[in-house]
């Protein structure tokens, strides 16, 4: 679920360093300069029970989740720099560096008992944040200590920062504001759930998933259902159905419909690097010499904008390689292949890949792409180019071999 503004790095600043100090001056700490120190130290541990308390609480969303037959869309995990992604059984995990926000995605493609499902899923963050705190409050009330002189060296500074931390996110996500999770549990009691949307993403991910996997049927077949479900998000149906023309080697219908998205006003600023990426992977497909120019542009927007992922690293090499820039493209493309999480991602790398040492003259290594390419998709698109490319680095090897056999002769027949 979406975090409420209690999570936001604005609040966590004070919650963690401004509310420590004015606590400081209420309870009696120290009025000397160990009153800073008592300050900062917990703040650093507010920071770092603060990431704890949001790891279970996003964590208890996705877990109940999948044990409800919902879909998971991804994880999400704290706001600034991103750390690191890792796609676990499917779904996708990022882990940022501030940990003051986290947000599950659950979809349904069935509407039965959705609405139970969905209210039980939000409930079980702060549930569980509350699960923690409330004992530790307790174990902490049994040991007959002053909690609110517990100083920052003591043993039990730790697990009493802890509980608070988690009995605040707990608390502040059952208070029913905005999009927080008490106000969704209050909707699902006593309002509605746009049942809708929830089937209609859960399809247009299905065919998301399809296209990538090259089971174009069943993306059709999705992308048919999802379509009249979300009027709202026509344009995101309208890019996978490019996509899945892509697949199909509808290569002018998919550039023209992904130049077509990006005029459109409804599309968010969001998804406009993505169309980039796409784009420039369409006029690549198409192998047009008059498209090598846009296919690097819009792809070295694409990279900029989103350098931590394999696909635009993938896009990036591609277009180099095909402007006859086999050095710089290479490492580009050896790193979309290490990220590629299909084996239709991994053949168009691999495919690229041979490509560039074709041009680098390597044709041992070429083949040896070209062969796990084939492997992989032995139909691949790309194939064809492969082929094309080794060949005629094979004939320019003749004719080095030829020139240089010429002039040994020529050499030999002077002495």
């Amino acid at each position: 679920m979406k975090a409420p503004g209690q999570h936001r790095l604005g609040s966590a600043v004070i919650g963690w360093l401004v509310l420590p100090m004015v606590l400081a001056l209420l309870w009696g700490q120290p009025k000397d300069g160990r009153a800073f120190a008592w300050c900062l130290g917990n703040g650093a541990l507010g920071m770092l029970a603060a990431a704890v308390a949001i790891v279970v609480h996003e964590l208890a969303h996705a877990v109940v989740a999948l044990l409800l037959r919902l879909e998971l869309g991804g994880v999400w995990i704290g706001i600034g720099p991103e750390l690191g992604r890792r796609r676990v059984r499917g779904v996708e995990v990022i882990v940022h560096a501030i940990p003051t926000a986290g947000w599950v995605v659950a979809v349904s493609r069935s509407r039965r008992w959705l609405r139970t499902r969905v209210w039980w899923m939000t409930l079980a963050g702060p549930a569980a944040n509350l699960a923690i705190a409330l004992p530790l409050l307790s174990w902490l009330a049994s040991t007959g200590r002053n909690v609110a002189h517990v100083e920052f060296s003591s043993g039990l500074a730790w697990w009493l920062v802890l509980a608070a931390t988690n009995l605040g996110v707990g608390a502040l996500n059952l208070f029913p504001f905005g999009t927080s999770d008490g106000a969704r549990l209050l909707s699902g009691l006593f309002g509605r759930i746009d049942a809708d949307t929830i089937v209609g993403v859960a399809h247009l991910w299905g065919a998301e998933r399809a296209q990538c996997r090259g089971q174009l049927g069943q993306a059709d077949a999705d992308l048919a259902i999802a379509r009249p479900l979300l009027p709202a998000l026509g344009y995101l149906c309208d890019h996978t159905a490019a996509l899945v023309a892509l697949e199909r080697g509808e290569v002018e219908t998919a550039v023209r419909s992904l130049r077509a998205l990006r005029d459109r006003p409804e599309v968010p600023a969001a998804l406009q690097s993505t169309l980039q990426n796409n784009l420039a992977w369409a006029l690549l497909m198409r192998g047009h010499a008059d498209d090598r120019v846009e296919a690097l542009a819009l792809s070295a927007a694409a990279l900029a904008a989103h350098p931590r992922l394999s696909a635009p690293h993938g896009t990036r090499g591609a277009a180099l390689i095909a402007a006859g820039r086999a050095v710089d493209g290479l490492p580009h493309c050896q790193r979309a292949l290490a990220g590629a999480t299909t084996d239709r991602a991994r053949a168009a790398n691999h495919a690229w890949i041979a490509i560039a040492h074709a041009q680098l003259g390597d044709l041992t290594a070429a083949r040896a792409s070209l062969a796990e390419a084939l492997r992989l998709q032995p139909d691949h698109p790309l194939v064809a180019r492969v082929e094309a490319a080794i060949a005629e680095a094979s004939a320019r090897d003749r004719g080095r071999v030829g020139i240089e056999g010429r002039a040994a002769a020529a050499v030999a027949g002077g002495e």
